[in-house]
């Protein structure tokens, strides 16, 4: 649901030029300015978010994905302020519109889900098979939940809304008669401020329709309900509802139960006492797969242009390695060749053209280096992931390579301890320095592990 604000045709239309002459000064490539950036039209803006909609699921796809920090800046030059878009197909924002005007009897509608996103379209690999496997338990023990709650976590873009769309579209498939409220956090906390204003009656009656009415409740970006008091108190009452009626729960968020802020330790808790999976960045196998699943994807979905190309599998294996930060990137780098190949008329993306046609992305790449790739840096060179790296495991190992992650963290970016401390869970700053201690006093003593960080620096610097 979307409250718009008012706000007349003209003021869209100019800030939207404004913003797409912005857009035009910082993307080289005029194909994409002046035909894929040309469908887009700004529909809405409510609060900090701002709703454009694209005639095609490509052009959506080009600024979701590869060109979605370019227009994020757009945004924030031309709005002077700092907004959130969200993109959607024409058809898609049609949707959105109906399901807006439907008339509201004390329960909540579920979000918009992706048909497409379903158990077979997904990817599975060592960075998500857990998270994986527990979603498909949820269909097959839908009325004897063996967890509850399910807590999906970990960075955006690394297919926790996929798996919970494909929870959705399961149940739906496989068992015709539940009903299933799938929700994003802001979207929750919206309708919740929305029943607050029609007064105590009716938000009492809005929590009972929904514990009945509904057989599963999904959360997705559930740190969003943060800060957010009576919305947290009603979200608490319903959690507990379904957890003693024995309904599924599931929830997903971009930290783990322990590192969310803003919530009573009564949610953690309630948050904790189930099953809790993390999700990570795919690895080169798994970015591989990703990337040919995404390809034969774009050639079945491309309606009437009836696209003919194909990657070579150097081309594709330089992708996953230079994008697999997660999904996303890996989209937005697939979309890119895929518009490249179809404006040169190119069958075949082979290496060279791929290097070329993405090496202002890859040199942004190289050049970028921040505490989260530091981290993950230790992770491949110890083996050990970047959760528990992040975590607080007191297992020697781990330990181990959270203070080389921390000091190196130190010695490459020089940034506060307090800082540091942020990327690490909920570490304080007095944890760092101690690691970043004791590092220092094992260069010292040890001329081995002096050498060994110090190729390490290189390594990262390079």
């Amino acid at each position: 649901m979307y409250n718009l604000i008012t706000m007349s045709e003209h003021s869209y239309s100019l800030f939207w030029e404004n913003a797409k002459a912005f857009l035009a000064k910082r993307i080289a490539d005029e194909n994409v300015t002046k035909i894929y950036l040309e469908e887009g039209e700004l529909v809405g803006i409510e609060d900090k978010k701002i709703f454009i909609k694209f005639e095609t699921e490509l052009a959506k796809n080009l600024f979701d994905g590869f060109y979605n920090q370019d227009l994020c800046l757009a945004i924030k030059e031309t709005m002077q302020s700092d907004f959130e878009p969200f993109l959607f197909t024409t058809k898609e924002w049609e949707q959105e519109q109906e399901k807006k005007s439907g008339k509201q009897n004390y329960y909540l509608s579920s979000s918009m889900i992706n048909k497409d996103l379903t158990f077979s379209s997904f990817v599975v690999g060592d960075c998500n098979n857990a998270a994986y496997s527990a979603g498909q338990q949820v269909v097959n023990n839908l009325k004897n939940p063996l967890w509850n709650p399910i807590f999906i976590y970990g960075d955006s873009g690394l297919g926790k809304t996929h798996i919970l769309s494909a929870v959705y579209n399961e149940i739906k498939r496989k068992h015709s008669s539940a009903s299933v409220l799938f929700m994003n956090g802001s979207d929750f906390a919206s309708a919740i401020y929305e029943a607050l204003n029609h007064g105590s009656v009716y938000l009492e009656k809005l929590k009972k329709k929904v514990s009945s009415l509904y057989d599963v409740f999904i959360i997705d970006d559930v740190q969003f309900l943060a800060n957010k008091q009576k919305t947290s108190e009603i979200f608490y009452h319903l959690f507990n509802s379904f957890v003693q009626k024995k309904k599924q729960i599931i929830l997903a968020s971009d930290v783990i139960p322990d590192s969310l802020s803003g919530f009573n330790q009564r949610v953690i808790s309630r948050f904790k006492q189930g099953l809790s999976i993390a999700v990570e960045s795919p690895g080169a196998e798994t970015a591989i797969k990703i990337i040919r699943k995404k390809i034969e994807y774009q050639k079945r979905t491309s309606g009437e242009r009836d696209l003919n190309f194909d990657f070579t599998n150097e081309a594709v294996s330089f992708i996953a390695s230079r994008f697999n930060e997660n999904v996303r990137s890996l989209e937005g780098a697939i979309n890119r060749m895929v518009f490249w190949s179809i404006m040169n008329d190119q069958n075949l993306i082979t290496l060279p053209l791929v290097v070329d046609a993405l090496k202002d992305k890859v040199s942004f790449s190289h050049q970028t280096i921040s505490p989260k790739n530091i981290i993950k840096f230790v992770s491949e060179e110890t083996g050990i992931s970047a959760v528990q790296i992040k975590g607080s495991s007191r297992i020697k190992a781990i330990v181990s390579a959270r203070h080389l992650a921390m000091s190196l963290i130190k010695e490459v970016l020089d940034l506060p301890f307090a800082q540091i401390a942020h990327n690490f869970n909920g570490k304080n700053h007095s944890t760092v320095m101690a690691a970043v201690k004791k590092t220092e006093r094992m260069k010292k003593q040890d001329i081995r592990f002096k050498s060994y960080f110090t190729l390490l620096v290189n390594k990262i610097k390079n």
